[in-house]
């Protein structure tokens, strides 16, 4: 028998082995979402990854100061919702299905889907805003003194290439996500000290003093291992190995 799961986790896409995240909830919030999936944790505080985060605002105000803690907290790929007040619950907001966001679009966001949680409260899904991640959210990453990794990313994005035609780039305010059926690899850009930082999705391979066991900032899902890239030649043959090995491993 099918175990019984509620049917606003139905709505939130909540799958057995989970963990989520949830930031100034109402106090009846993790009550509602019960019964859960199998394997479903729930967190009020952390700084995660989390493979979902769950935020409430009652107003944009609210919105500026959960929203840093919610996107950092999330995994790469991870599912993110903001729920806001009805018109109807008499809980003053200056939010609504599409207005009132400038917390999350700023950083390369965009509503894509709305459910209601109650009587009081919406909730919209948001990712990354795909157009928005080319050109300016790109260069965010080269400012400063990490404006030296530039060369690096070209020829990671050239080896990427070559590898086949079915590579999907993600650029996030924080990251840059390669996917093919999932996502297999990670690029971060550091500025203490100046280096990139390749992430790996290779479950199976061991680490070693070069491919070192990835922090959780990566989260488990896009990347076991890490790589430290300073110069465009750091991209050598073992390095285009072991990318080559994520990418077939994702197939």
């Amino acid at each position: 028998m099918t175990p019984e799961i509620s049917s606003l986790a139905k709505k939130f896409q909540i799958k057995a082995g989970m963990s989520l995240l949830v930031l100034n909830a109402p106090g009846d919030f993790p009550a509602m979402l019960a019964p859960l999936p199998a394997g479903v944790t729930v967190a009020t505080s952390g700084s995660g990854p989390f493979d979902a985060v769950h935020c409430f605002a009652r107003n944009s105000t609210e919105l500026e100061r959960y929203a840093p803690a919610a996107l950092a907290a999330l995994k790469p790929d991870g599912m993110l919702w903001f729920a806001y007040p009805k018109g109807t619950s008499g809980i003053p907001t200056d939010l609504s299905r599409d207005n009132g966001w400038d917390a999350a679009t700023v950083h390369g966001w965009e509503g894509i889907r709305q459910i209601a949680v109650d009587d009081v409260w919406s909730a919209v899904r948001f990712r990354p805003n795909a157009q928005r991640g080319s050109d300016e959210l790109l260069e965010k990453h080269f400012a400063g003194p990490r404006a030296a990794l530039r060369p690096v990313y070209d020829r990671l994005i050239g080896a990427l290439s070559a590898l086949g035609d079915d590579v999907t780039v993600g650029v996030r305010d924080s990251y840059v996500a390669f996917a093919r059926r999932k996502q297999f690899a990670v690029f971060k850009s550091r500025a203490r000290p100046v280096q990139a930082e390749l992430g790996l999705r290779l479950p199976d391979v061991a680490a070693s003093p070069r491919l070192a066991p990835a922090g959780k900032s990566f989260g488990s899902e896009s990347a076991t291992h890490v790589v430290v890239l300073t110069l465009p030649e750091d991209i050598d043959h073992e390095v285009l190995e072991w990318l080559r090995r994520a990418y077939e491993d994702v197939g």
